[in-house]
């Protein structure tokens, strides 16, 4: 696992769900968001050649276009793709 996202309930805290972010090299996890309607926002680094994003209903998987590449992922509240997208561009740093 080269990173993961989990949720609790705001009102106890307890364990909601977690999902982890994996691939064929160095995938780090640089920034997620939430919405109001609690839609969730990941945004990854990585150097392999895909990284996957694993969600309530399916993966989502971005490819490489060489060098070191950033991909999103957008969830909803209970991490279900929220729009059916992984999206991956080069050159990002």
């Amino acid at each position: 696992i080269d990173g993961f996202i989990a949720r609790y309930a705001v009102n106890n805290g307890s364990f909601m769900w977690v999902r982890a972010i994996t691939g064929a090299g160095d995938e780090r996890v640089t920034s997620v968001a939430v919405g109001p309607a609690d839609d969730v926002i990941i945004t990854v680094s990585y150097g392999g050649s895909t990284v996957s994003f694993p969600t309530a209903d399916s993966t989502l998987t971005a490819a490489a276009h060489g060098g070191a590449d950033a991909a999103f992922a957008e969830l909803n509240g209970q991490a279900a793709q929220k729009k059916p997208r992984a999206k991956a561009d080069k050159g990002f740093y």
